[in-house]
């Protein structure tokens, strides 16, 4: 398992395509970066001198805090779409070049498919969390930490279930946000794992995550739910009532993918 862990992760670490992801991200950043960061860091002496105007800091302008981040709500749309670009193709290739044929006659299919999965999982994460983390410690550079109060500069409301504790422990959230939405947006991404082997079309797996989060965004509200998975992936905004059908929508990704890992397993086709 570990051997072909290994091979798997090297294949989706080590070619253009990853990156390809990386630097596509790298800049969606550091657009934010000087569109809004390094403007208000040359502002900075203007805005302390203000009478009753809060000086702006670290938990108001990095991205994912920021109402009015354009990089931000680009990056929530389309991280489904760019992080099954470095690895997701290759699910397809072995299908399609009966690589998968060479591999699980010498070892555990069982074992074959699980790596799959993890590295397509582990990738997710990477790039997501690579994202985040990059535009939180360049802000972090440029601007003092602060802290934050309650008022419009910030978008966790006392409504949203990470609200309080937003307001005690910014740095714990931010964490937190990091982590929770590398995690969600992997498991979305994993859904290429499942179309890997139903379409007959390379291109079409690596966007077939990406379809169904968009289709879900304009499906959803049709049906009187007012918070869709783009909305929800926000999770600094996530609200109480929004939280049983985003957490149903979860299973139900969750369950999707992992029977697709079970029925491919015990097929016999590939032997």
């Amino acid at each position: 398992m570990k051997v072909l862990l290994k091979i798997e992760l090297n294949r989706a670490f080590k070619n253009k395509w990853m990156y390809i992801t990386l630097l596509v991200c790298s800049v969606i950043v550091l657009y934010d970066i000087f569109k809004i960061v390094v403007p208000t860091r040359i502002a900075m002496e203007v805005y302390a001198n203000t009478w009753g105007y809060p000086v702006p800091n670290l938990y108001n302008q990095w991205m994912e805090l920021n109402n009015f981040s354009t990089a931000s709500k680009l990056l929530h749309f389309i991280f489904p779409l760019i992080i099954c670009i470095p690895y997701s193709m290759s699910i397809y290739s072995d299908v399609d070049s009966r690589y998968i044929y060479n591999i699980i006659v010498r070892t555990d299919k069982k074992k074959y498919f699980f790596s799959k999965l993890v590295t397509q999982f582990i990738v997710g994460f990477s790039v997501v969390m690579y994202t985040l983390l990059i535009s939180f410690l360049i802000t972090a550079t440029l601007l003092p930490a602060g802290e934050p109060f309650p008022g419009l500069q910030y978008v966790a409301g006392a409504n949203c279930i990470l609200g309080s504790l937003f307001y005690k422990l910014p740095l714990l959230v931010s964490v937190l946000i990091m982590i929770s939405e590398s995690v969600l947006f992997s498991i979305i991404g994993c859904l290429s794992y499942t179309f890997a082997y139903l379409l007959g079309n390379g291109v079409m797996v690596i966007v077939s995550a990406f379809t169904l989060y968009f289709f879900e965004e304009v499906v959803m509200p049709l049906v009187g739910a007012k918070n869709p998975m783009l909305a929800c992936s926000y999770l600094i905004q996530l609200t109480g009532d929004s939280v049983p059908m985003f957490l149903m929508e979860i299973a139900a990704l969750l369950i999707t993918i992992i029977c697709s890992y079970f029925i491919r397993r015990r097929k016999t086709d590939e032997l």
